[in-house]
């Protein structure tokens, strides 16, 4: 038995969607470049349907079959629930495939995720996904270890297709810019004390009474100036560095 969890880039609807699309190309992709022998969808109706597979095993090992319905139910919560379980069924795979029939169970359950977006619904959702696996005779420890992560997968390849990691970031660093753009923050005395106490050591670095101290030093990067060096009285190494970029004040201090 194996459970595996994580937040994914899309609302419950899509992400249900994306597991009944048992033979998309991006999915029929990651087959081929795993080595498996076969993936077909057999029958469905968009509710339930029932696929097969055949995963590739060591040799001397036979490969493994597993022929499975799934279908999926909506709750009263707003998430949904997915379940599969193996039955018997003879598949023709149009190629003469030696294997043996294994079996399985699992469920995943997929709820929403966050805050809800301006089109009223969520942009995230989370999966957490529980499957029992039955090769079905003597595999060795080792490989039934090194294919429970693979069987889970499924996880990591929904979040890698709807990542939207960057996008994200994007819409939460506007907002931090919008804010520092209003400048109505009130400050009390402690967090104002920690600018000043910075200012009062760090200002007069380049050209005030200490700006011989500082060295220049190699920078990886041609548009960036650094200097090193140490102020009296002081045991740790001061590291000054300045460039131009290419964004407002308030887009600098957002970053």
């Amino acid at each position: 038995m194996g459970r595996c969890s994580d937040v994914i880039d899309c609302s419950p609807q899509e992400m249900v969607a994306w597991m009944f699309d048992h033979n998309s190309r991006d999915r029929l992709r990651i087959h081929s470049e795993e080595g498996q022998i076969a993936r077909l969808v057999l029958n469905g109706d968009g509710r339930q349907q029932l696929v097969a597979t055949v995963k590739r095993m060591p040799w001397p090992l036979y490969h493994r079959e597993i022929v499975a319905g799934m279908v999926w139910s909506k709750g009263d919560d707003g998430g949904f629930d997915v379940a599969a379980a193996s039955v018997h069924a003879d598949v023709d795979y149009g190629i003469a495939v030696s294997s043996v029939e294994g079996f399985t169970r699992i469920s995943a359950k997929i709820g929403p995720y966050g805050e809800m977006g301006a089109n009223g619904g969520y942009n995230q959702c989370q999966m957490v996904i529980t499957q029992v696996l039955d090769f079905n005779g003597y595999v060795p420890s080792f490989i039934v270890n090194s294919k429970i992560p693979q069987a889970l997968s499924v996880v990591e390849e929904a979040r890698n297709f709807f990542n939207r990691d960057d996008a994200i970031d994007q819409d939460d660093h506007q907002k931090l810019v919008a804010i520092i753009k209003r400048g109505e923050e009130a400050y009390e005395q402690p967090e104002l004390d920690i600018i000043n106490n910075a200012k009062t050591k760090f200002e007069n670095l380049e050209t005030g009474m200490y700006g011989h101290l500082l060295k220049e030093i190699e920078s990886p990067d041609h548009l960036v100036k650094m200097k090193a060096g140490f102020l009296p009285g002081e045991v740790d190494i001061v590291g000054w560095a300045e460039t131009e970029i290419d964004a407002s004040v308030e887009e600098c201090a957002s970053w």
